[in-house]
């Protein structure tokens, strides 16, 4: 026997090693699993069916980010490996779906609470089957250590001691650690992906992931080098479908539809789809691989045998062709080294047998480099499914080749585009011996895709935003053809005139406008638009669908083709309603202004004079008995003078610089008040619906009654027989340029329903003029002061009504603070003193009311001197300090007409005494002087008018040291303790 040469040896050995592992790739590939053909779909007992119809939709929950099990979609939508089956089982079961996402711990309390019904994914185990009820494992899910990629403190499990570990919220990895007694930090996240993140960042150590979750997520974010995972599963968890313990009918339901997934091999299709391959607890390698070696060695001694006879016969003839292949194989390694495009030569099990130079320069790796990858991990996560499931199928032998167009990730991290073509070379069994991959690179052609689709996408955002402005003009505008048919308008056009699009697409602009308009417009149209393009503004009228007419401005453009035809014209229309009503505000509020200047001082000059009456009588009742015939006469001059000095207070209101003396009230607090007052004893109810969320306003309190007593006092009188009077009051927003003239911002709308007579169109237009009235009794100031309150305060008042049916007076506040504590009313008391024998200076330029002050004072104990202006009380002011007998107090007019008046006077004396002690007087009761008496240096304010017991209580207490008036000036009080309405 001839010895055989040592590279006939080597070729020999190397042929035995060949048929080795075609031996076990053959029986590798029969032992892989083949799905099952689609199983009969199991049938539903009777309770399961009424159950399904009387329940509605199973409510399905998942998480929010656990890809790709379930993940929320961009769209808004769910989607990943566990949805997918829940929406085949819901299929092929007949029952309906809903989906729910939520956070994993959030979602197994959504089932829990009855929230949701079933939860979509949940791993298996003791602890939670004493509160759910489980179905068989959809998918083995491993679970691994992972760690950043220059780590090398954390191999195993025990490393995890003492360690910073991210665990999602609820997962079962902190109760596996804690039941093999590892001690540790725990680091929560609300997902997987925030748990990548923090091991990344260095605020855990490591974490403890499901494999095919964090593998999508880090290859997703381009993350693949910077983590690594460590040492075989720590476990491998059950993935199910679960309910509420006890949930029978509807448990029994899902186990059904899970067999029956199982059966039809819904599971292996999803997961080769998502992942490539199904995760299984990890075996030992001897009884996994027992029979596949068992049958090897068989075939390896069989293939030994055939390959020594083969080899002797055939060795001649492999040199021979050795010399003619060795010069075809350098021939084929030019061609393929030198190709245009990337190619590549790989195995089945996806690792590259050989690469070009020109693939490696697409991805930018080495060759040492992308021997250590394959082209699974290079793949853009979102375009591996449809390349795995084309490249099952060429394995099988299905197709013989295919073309898509995929994408890369190149080692900087960029995306490569590529057409990928992929043909297989078989062997005798039709088994794929290698793969072949051409990739053409069109990164740049996808760019200009993009560019040109991102163009395409600014011009449509474009013309939406041309569309929404046009929608959302302010102004109405429409376009008609050269006939003058409406061919387009906005809604603002439609509305102004109370068609529909429709309507008005099969009219003409003559048809909605009167007939006295048609002989201008048409001149207007010949002489200005045809003649040069355009038309000045004008103004015409509108005639409405319910037959209304309105008052319009428009100007009308001509609009020519590019030959420079007229084709058509289009107008920008404004209603003049607005602005004419909001003009007839302006009016109002100029003519209501113009009287409160002429108001104002006859009320103050009014005063005085009811001062110098009223204190008089009050001071003669002082020395009569009230069995005296002369009491009842003065008790009735009292009573008139008291009207009188109310009226003057009423033509207050209209003055010009009225000031408020604001605080934050309760809205219904304000209308209870109010009503309570002018109904008590009447035959007229009044029912308040006034939700508790409706805002505070910051009103002066006295005038707001004062208008709402007079509103009320109204609708009342409207109601001889009785009646009822309802008033609402809600929150509103006021925007910017309205017809009102009010400020943006937050009001409160109040109300005042009456079921009254009503009011006559003709007297409508005047119920708020001054002096207007139909009541024999009536002084017509009433609703006049309350229009002039409401607009001081920044409101707005309007009234509507229909004759014989009722009236309704809405009233629109500025909204307060909703932070503030609501100002109850605190009724003054003042408490009498005895303090007598103290000298005043009383300064005032009414002679009478020198004379009463001086009489009705020195009756009460006091020492008076007056004087009629502020030099002179200046003077006497320190004259009485000279002469060692200063004042005790002094009281000075605010308004002296041609001479020093109090305030000027004030202080001069408290530049000469800080310690005076001064009282403002005046009948203009809202001068800011007499509202803020203390910042401008007095220690009290009197309006006038002002009887003898007011005056005597009010210096009692300044003179004895007490606490008075620091919330405002004193107030007329009369007598019998009342007060005049404002």
């Amino acid at each position: 026997m001839v010895r055989g040469s040592p590279h006939s040896s080597t070729r020999f050995f190397r042929n035995i090693a060949v048929a080795v592992l075609s031996a076990l790739f053959l029986l590798s590939v029969s032992s892989l699993p083949v799905n099952a053909k689609s199983a009969r779909s199991p049938s539903l007992s009777p309770e399961e069916e009424q159950f399904l119809e009387s329940h509605g939709p199973i409510v399905f929950v998942s998480q929010t980010d656990y890809p790709p099990f379930e993940s929320l979609q961009e769209d808004g939508s769910m989607d990943g490996m566990s949805i997918e089956i829940a929406r085949w089982m819901s299929t092929e079961m007949g029952y309906q779906i809903r989906f729910l996402n939520m956070p994993f711990k959030e979602a197994q309390q959504a089932v829990l609470s009855g929230k949701a019904d079933v939860i979509t994914s949940l791993f298996f185990s003791n602890k939670r089957a004493a509160s759910f009820d489980f179905t068989e494992p959809l998918f083995d899910v491993p679970a691994l250590i992972y760690v950043g990629a220059e780590r090398p403190d954390i191999v195993r499990l025990r490393d995890l001691a003492g360690k910073r570990i991210a665990i999602q919220n609820g997962d079962y990895a902190g109760d596996f650690l804690e039941s093999k007694g590892i001690k540790f930090e725990l680091v929560p996240t609300t997902s997987f992906t925030q748990a990548i993140d923090a091991v990344l960042t260095g605020a855990a150590d490591a974490l403890i992931g499901d494999e095919q979750i964090v593998r999508y997520v880090l290859f997703k974010k381009h993350l693949a080098t910077r983590m690594k995972k460590m040492g075989l599963p720590l476990y491998v968890g059950k993935n199910c479908m679960a309910v509420k313990k006890n949930n029978a009918i509807l448990h029994s339901i899902l186990v059904k539809s899970v067999e029956h997934a199982r059966q039809s091999g819904v599971f292996d299709s999803i997961n080769k789809k998502w992942v490539g391959k199904s995760y299984a607890a990890e075996q030992g390698w001897a009884s996994r691989w027992a029979g596949q070696i068992a049958a090897a060695v068989a075939i390896i001694l069989i293939a030994a045998a055939a390959v020594i006879v083969w080899n002797l016969r055939l060795r001649q003839l492999v040199e021979a062709r050795t010399r003619e292949l060795s010069s075809s194989e350098e021939q084929m390694r030019l061609f393929f080294e030198r190709q245009l495009v990337g190619m590549a030569i790989t195995s089945p099990e996806k690792g590259w047998l050989k690469v070009n130079d020109k693939l490696c320069r697409m991805f930018g790796y080495t060759r040492e480099e992308l021997n250590q990858l394959n082209w699974q991990v290079l793949t853009y996560p979102e375009d591996l499914a449809a390349d795995l499931e084309l490249f099952d199928r060429l394995l099988k032998g299905e197709i013989e080749e295919y073309s898509i167009e995929k994408r890369f990730y190149r080692k900087d991290g960029t995306i490569l585009h590529c057409n990928l073509s992929v043909g297989c070379v078989r062997r005798h069994d039709r088994s794929v011996d290698y793969v072949l991959a051409l990739l053409e690179d069109i990164t740049d052609r996808e760019r200009a895709k993009e560019a040109l689709l991102a163009g395409t996408e600014q011009l449509r955002r474009s013309e939406v935003k041309y569309r929404n402005l046009h929608e959302s003009m302010m102004d109405g505008y429409a376009y008609v053809n050269m006939d003058g048919s409406i061919m387009e308008c906005n809604e603002t056009f439609i509305s102004m005139l109370g068609y529909t699009l429709e309507e008005l697409r099969s009219m003409t602009y003559q048809e909605i406008t009167p007939v006295v308009w048609h002989g201008l417009e048409k001149k207007i149209l010949e002489e200005q638009v045809l003649a040069r393009g355009y038309s000045d503004v004008y103004e015409k009228e509108y005639q409405r669908r319910d037959g209304t007419i309105i008052p319009v401005e428009l100007r009308t453009s001509l609009l020519k083709d590019e030959n420079g035809n007229p084709i058509g014209m289009w107008a920008i229309v404004r209603d003049l309603g607005e602005r004419q009503n909001a003009q007839k505000e302006l009016l109002k509020i100029q003519k209501l202004e113009s009287l409160g200047v002429l108001a104002g001082g006859i009320a103050h000059d009014f005063n005085n004079i009811i001062t110098g009456i009223l204190g008089n009588i009050s001071f003669a009742r002082m020395f009569l008995d009230s069995s005296h015939r002369s009491s009842k006469i003065l008790e009735e001059a009292e009573k008139a003078s008291r009207r009188a000095a109310d009226l003057a207070q009423r033509l207050l209101t209209f003055a010009k610089g009225n000031v408020l003396i604001r605080k934050t009230m309760s809205s219904r607090q304000l209308v209870e008040a109010s009503s309570s007052l002018v109904l008590r004893g009447s035959n007229v109810s009044c029912v308040i619906e006034i939700p508790d969320d409706v805002y505070p306003v910051d009103v002066d309190e006295g005038q707001i009654n004062q208008a709402f007593s007079n509103i009320i006092i109204n609708a009342a009188q409207a109601m001889p027989e009785g009646g009822t009077i309802t008033v609402r009051a809600e929150n509103v927003s006021i925007a910017g340029a309205n017809a009102m003239l009010l400020a943006a911002g937050e009001y409160v709308r109040f109300r005042f329903t009456d079921t009254g007579c009503g009011i006559v169109p003709e007297n409508l237009k005047k119920i708020f003029d001054p002096y207007f009235t139909t009541k024999p009794q009536g002084s017509g100031l009433g609703l006049a002061s309350a229009h002039s309150i409401v607009t001081k305060h920044g409101g707005h008042i309007l009234v509507r009504s229909e004759s014989g049916v009722g009236t309704t007076f809405e009233v629109l506040l500025p909204a307060g603070s909703r932070s503030k504590q609501m100002v109850e009313h605190v009724e003054r008391v003042i408490v009498t003193g005895g303090v007598r024998g103290k000298s005043l200076l009383v300064m005032d330029d009414e002679e009478m009311i020198r004379t009463l002050a001086n009489e009705m004072l020195g009756e009460l104990g006091y020492r008076v001197l007056t004087c009629a202006d502020g030099d002179e009380a200046i003077a006497m002011y320190v004259g009485a300090q000279e002469n060692g007998e200063p004042f005790s107090a002094a009281i000075l007019d605010l308004t002296i007409p041609g001479g020093m008046g109090g305030l000027a006077a004030g202080m001069k004396i408290l530049e000469l005494d800080p310690d005076a002690r001064l009282i403002v007087s005046s009948g203009y009761s809202n001068d800011p002087v007499m509202s803020e008496h203390l910042r401008f240096g007095f220690c009290g304010a009197i309006v006038k008018p002002y009887n003898a017991s007011d005056i005597a209580i009010y210096l009692d207490q300044l003179l004895s040291g007490s606490s008075i008036n620091q919330t405002g000036p004193l107030s007329p009080r009369f007598t019998d303790g009342s007060e005049p309405v404002l």
